[in-house]
């Protein structure tokens, strides 16, 4: 992790003593100390800088070296407000609070930088992860057991993978990770790459490492979700960002974390994950206003064919069958295959979709309606 501005101080006296400073990263968010606080650790005496970070002497510093350094670091917390941790838990609650399409209002403004990068990874995506169904009412102490359980197993499927607790304002609670890109693969991912001066590079081979990455992403998130299920008999789904890579694109991942979960049910998630621009054309859908959404709704009731159910929500066996013929590319036979599904009972499905709606979603043009609106009606 490269060091962040304010570290320089603390640099500039190591050398001027000759002694050895490094920067470590806590395995989790530490919230018993306060900038400023001294420990040690076997031999080596430590400094906390903020809940995510602190530094590491190799030699003891003698009374006056540790009052010295307490009030430059607490100086630099005072002047720097939240970082680390604290300011992305502050970061998150906010933007649980806003209502979705001030968030697409605001991804199309230019971001404000984060306070610094707190992650031991270079870059990943921020994953936020809540029990599902929802509960506001979970004593405390279950909270807590729940909590530990959760963030216990993550880091044993991947200790590379950081994350922490966090109670909305709502009452409600989950857990936000960040996946580092590459994470248990050796491979080092790049999210944000760029040709040479001119702009262009190999945009083949660059789309298909994105590809990859998302495949690996989504891969190890459903491992975990299953593993919950399994090991700890609890059911979440996970909502994930856009990648990051330095504190300013930090803002725009976790604005696009939190808008990919509000607008979660206008996305087809398989295991209940949802990931930001896996589908382009679903990441359209969760850039659509409730305003545009509500007046191409208007607009489909008095399209011909008008039924009651062209602007109504599907069952959802429907909904599937409508979403497996779209992935088949309206190939019946490949759509019974993805579905699991006799090719006549496909058949009777489609039928019905056709008589419920007066769309034939076997044409190009009536599921491409019928997918569209299917996606900006699943919204609670």
């Amino acid at each position: 992790m490269a060091s962040d501005a304010w570290y320089a101080p603390l640099f500039e006296w190591a050398e001027a003593t000759g002694c050895s400073l490094v920067i470590g990263h806590y395995d989790a968010p530490e919230r018993r100390r306060e900038p400023g606080d001294w420990w040690k650790y076997g031999h080596a005496w430590c400094l906390h800088l903020d809940d995510a970070v602190y530094a590491r002497l190799d030699r003891t510093p003698d009374g006056m070296t540790r009052t010295t350094l307490s009030w430059l670091v607490r100086q630099w917390a005072e002047a720097k407000g939240d970082t680390g941790y604290l300011w992305l838990e502050g970061e998150l609650r906010r933007l649980f609070v806003k209502d979705p399409d001030d968030l697409v209002l605001a991804l199309s403004s230019p971001p404000s930088l984060a306070a610094q990068w707190p992650f031991r990874a270079d870059s990943g995506r921020l994953v936020w992860l809540q029990p599902f169904p929802l509960s506001h009412t979970d004593p405390r102490d279950e909270s807590d057991d729940m909590e530990r359980s959760i963030l216990d197993l993550v880091r044993e499927l991947d200790d590379s993978v950081e994350g922490g607790w966090l109670r909305l304002a709502d009452g409600s609670s989950g857990v936000w990770l960040f996946w580092p890109d590459g994470s248990r693969t050796g491979k080092p991912n790049e999210c944000a790459v760029t040709g040479g001066e001119s702009g262009q590079g190999e945009p083949s081979s660059l789309a298909a490492e994105q590809a990859d990455t998302l495949v690996e992403l989504r891969t190890r998130l459903t491992e975990l979700l299953q593993a919950l299920g399994a090991e700890l008999f609890i059911s979440c789904e996970a909502a994930v960002g856009a990648p990051a890579s330095a504190p300013g694109a930090l803002p725009h991942a976790l604005a696009t974390t939190v808008l990919t979960w509000q607008r979660r049910h206008r996305m087809h998630g398989p295991n209940r994950l949802y990931i930001w621009q896996e589908n382009p054309l679903e990441s359209l859908f969760i850039l659509q206003t409730d305003a545009a959404a509500s007046v191409f709704l208007a607009a489909l009731r008095q399209h011909p064919p008008v039924t009651s159910a062209s602007a109504r929500v599907l069952p959802d066996e429907l909904q599937a069958t409508l979403a497996g013929l779209v992935r088949a590319n309206l190939n019946v036979s490949e759509a019974a295959r993805l579905l699991y599904l006799h090719r006549n009972t496909l058949l009777h499905r489609i039928e019905r979709i056709r008589e419920e709606t007066g769309y034939d979603p076997r044409c190009f043009e009536d599921a491409m309606i019928l997918y569209v609106a299917q996606a900006l009606l699943r919204r609670p």
